[in-house]
């Protein structure tokens, strides 16, 4: 497939992030569902909208404000933010269709801010900020509506290291899993 034209795509998305238990020897950690406000930036670098597929590297940013945890260990952090910020690899099958789905998969940068209060309303020993690598893993598809303008669902699941919970044996890795949709921007 020949190198076409410069081709870009902005994502503007709104969904949720699932919500999550985990367990360890000193408690439970149930983690709510938290709104996901995301940005997305591709540039096509690869194949046409003619072509069968089309290769974009991209950058996603993602926001969620708060997610509130109950546990049975009333130590626990009280609630968390997320930040990700993952460049990657975005593979768009039939991009010059009515409906192209996609997969991606990228790594970078994801920011937790715990609460500064513990579950029992104590001051949280915590750092404030911890910084974690990120996998992100997802899917989707892309709705044609008008020349430029169109629909984005998709799924991303955000693997990271965990945020600082205030339970020692709550370690290692931590699904993020993101459910969203909005409105795709494409220009030249």
């Amino acid at each position: 497939m020949p190198l076409t034209a410069q081709r870009q795509e902005v994502g503007l998305l709104l969904g949720g992030v699932l919500s999550q238990s985990r367990t360890s020897q000193d408690g439970k950690v149930d983690l709510s569902t938290g709104t996901a406000l995301q940005a997305n930036y591709a540039f096509r670098f690869f194949g046409g909208e003619d072509s069968k597929v089309a290769v974009l590297g991209e950058f996603h940013f993602l926001a969620n404000p708060q997610r509130t945890i109950a546990s049975t260990n009333t130590a626990a952090t009280r609630d968390i933010a997320t930040l990700f910020a993952t460049p990657g690899i975005r593979v768009k099958f039939l991009p010059g269709g009515p409906v192209s789905p996609y997969f991606a998969v990228g790594g970078g940068y994801a920011l937790y801010e715990q609460s500064t209060l513990q579950i029992d309303g104590a001051p949280n020993p915590a750092p404030r900020t911890i910084g974690r690598g990120a996998f992100m893993l997802g899917g989707g598809a892309d709705f044609k509506l008008w020349r430029f303008i169109g629909l984005r669902g998709e799924i991303r699941d955000f693997y990271t290291g965990s945020p600082a919970y205030n339970i020692a044996s709550i370690r290692g890795g931590q699904h993020n899993v993101v459910v969203s949709g909005g409105i795709v921007l494409k220009f030249q």
